[in-house]
């Protein structure tokens, strides 16, 4: 689901849409909600930045946590490279299979390195190609046979992804 920021002092809109890279969002003031203003954008305090020590040396922090992560690596790095390669249309079965994990190895894992789970990771990839499929102007397809392509029942689960992840419809898009 997209999120959506708002400052009641400035009205300031911020929309994120999910794209399978990492990002960060801050939010140092009041709770973030979703477009629809149904769900609040909170971290889990475990895995959280430590506001304290960003207020004192933000370069440092950053530098030091992302330097960290780099040097643990990432062990799921394989996965993720199949699940890019198959447009996200692997099965998480066949995931875990190819990468000698049982599937609960395998969504454990990815909760804990990439923070949801390989099926919502796989949704935004296939999403994602889809979403490209949509906007090359050259090429003019129907929304059935991108839905096909990208591995959805039709065109109805298509838009409603898509109206999941943005806040608009194929054709507001």
């Amino acid at each position: 689901m997209p999120s959506v920021c708002v400052v009641e002092n400035d009205k300031q809109w911020e929309r994120n849409f999910p794209d399978g890279c990492a990002g960060l969002v801050l939010n140092l003031g009041n709770t973030c909600l979703t477009d629809n203003g149904s769900v609040a954008m909170e971290l889990e305090k475990s895995i959280s930045f430590d506001i304290d020590e960003i207020f004192k040396n933000p370069v440092h922090y950053f530098n030091q946590f992302y330097t960290n992560r780099i040097n643990e690596g990432n062990p799921l790095q394989s996965v993720i490279n199949d699940i890019h390669l198959s447009n996200g249309q692997l099965s998480i079965y066949d995931l875990s299979k190819s990468n000698y994990r049982t599937v609960r190895q395998l969504e454990r894992n990815f909760k804990k390195y990439i923070g949801i789970s390989p099926k919502a990771y796989s949704n935004i990839i296939r999403f994602q190609k889809a979403l490209n499929l949509l906007k090359n102007l050259e090429e003019k397809r129907s929304l059935l046979d991108i839905a096909f392509e990208c591995g959805f029942y039709d065109h109805s689960h298509l838009t409603n992804e898509i109206k999941k992840n943005t806040g608009f419809s194929p054709s507001e898009l």
